[in-house]
């Protein structure tokens, strides 16, 4: 799940947004639609008797499972970009070496050299 071009420092890369949105999105998306299916051939078990979703037609259980799907992709796609972010800044403003990194030229705080 990583892309070339995510990574400015040149060490390896980090999580790639869109594939892990992706992989999130259509993770949801096939364990809400299994799930709906089973509600529809078998019915409600009692133990899931107080979920507030509940399908009644085929057509909302499609449209329910799209909805999971965009928003595990959201999910995904942020928790990716937030990842490569603090990934980034622990890379380049934490290194301790001469005092900025190695193919972006960040700069490292004094206190951090």
């Amino acid at each position: 799940m990583t892309c070339g071009n995510c990574s400015k420092c040149g060490k390896g890369s980090g999580l790639c947004p869109i594939s892990l949105g992706m992989a999130v999105g259509l993770t949801a998306f096939f364990a809400m639609m299994i799930w709906s299916l089973w509600i529809l051939n078998y019915g409600v078990p009692s133990s899931m008797a107080g979920s507030p979703y509940v399908p009644e037609t085929f057509s909302a259980a499609l449209i329910h499972s799209l909805w999971c799907l965009l928003k595990g992709f959201l999910f995904g796609f942020f928790v990716a970009v937030f990842y490569d972010l603090m990934r980034k800044c622990k890379r380049c403003c934490c290194k301790k070496s001469d005092g900025k990194c190695d193919n972006c030229g960040c700069p490292v705080s004094p206190e951090k050299k």
